[in-house]
Formats: C-alpha cells, structure tokens, sequence
C-alpha cells in the first residue's frame, strides 16, 4: 500500500474524526488527484488537535491547530506546518505527535 506507515500511525491512533481524500485511490485519477496524492483529515478529541496530512504538489507536510481556539480567534494564525522528505520522517513526527506518552506505538 502506497504511503503504508503513515497509515500505519494514523489507523493506531484514537481518532474521533477521520476522513481521507487521497487521489492515489482513485481509479480513475483526475489531475488534481495526481498533484494531491496523499489528503487526509484527522481528529483527537483527547489531544485537543486537528491535522491535515498531505502529499501535494510533491511536498509532504503536516498541518495542525487546536480543535477549540477561541471565538474570534483565526485557526491560520495558530497552525503549525511542517515539511519532511519522506514518509518515514513524517510518520515518525505523527507518531510523537499523537501518542505523546508511548515510546513505541505502530
């Protein structure tokens, strides 16, 4: 499977919300699908976090944000982005990122 650890991390987790709109599924691929691979949206109510997981236009990169920022509040502002050259070094980061008590988890 295309992209296995990182689904490998994000199946472990304790997910209240997941939806993936990854365009290598596709059968019949559109070209947009072709420049956004990799498009998954997840939540955890527990760690108080929404993250993006995205392989697009050939940079892999992981965006999160608090799930309750206050009224009035822009999410953009409190996002963190970051970027990896691969798929290991991204799951690596999703998996400190959503079992921060685990050492080994996936």
């Amino acid at each position: 499977m295309k992209y296995a650890k990182i689904y490998a991390v994000l199946n472990n987790a304790d997910l209240s919300y997941h939806k993936d709109r990854s365009g290598w599924r596709s059968l019949h691929p559109t070209w947009m699908d072709n420049r956004r691979p990799l498009w998954i949206v997840a939540e955890s109510e527990k760690l108080n976090l929404r993250l993006w997981v995205e392989h697009e236009y050939g940079v892999l990169r992981v965006t999160t944000t608090r799930l309750h920022i206050p009224e009035g509040m822009k999410a953009k502002r409190y996002s963190i982005h970051k970027t990896f050259r691969n798929q290991e070094e991204m799951a690596a980061y999703l998996r400190e990122l959503l079992f921060p008590n685990k050492r080994e988890a996936a």
